[in-house]
């Protein structure tokens, strides 16, 4: 085996072992993702109502990310302006709707 092929093969191995990393971490994710699309939330700041979830990725884990338009504290009304914002998993207060 040439010093080429070692260095090939190490990269095979290198991106199989990226991919499964990223499955698993979608996986335990997801998997353990109590909210969906239309759900509003509340955390320590704000409150948004999701329209999309994405992944978050730590070294030591990963969770999910609400994106969504923040509400009015009191009638839970889209601001006129029309801000998006986001709110990590680990952070949510409650579930409001």
């Amino acid at each position: 085996m040439t010093l080429e092929e070692f260095q090939q093969k190490t990269e095979i191995i290198n991106k199989d072992r990226d991919k499964k990393w990223l499955d698993l971490c979608k996986d335990y994710a997801f998997t353990n993702n109590p909210y969906k699309v239309g759900d509003i939330l509340e955390d320590h700041y704000q409150i948004i109502k999701i329209e999309s979830i994405k992944l978050s990725i730590t070294r030591e884990s990963a969770c999910c990310i609400y994106i969504g338009p923040q509400l009015r504290m009191k009638t839970l009304e889209p601001y006129k302006d029309g801000a998006k914002s986001t709110m990590y998993q680990l952070n949510v207060k409650q579930k409001i709707k």
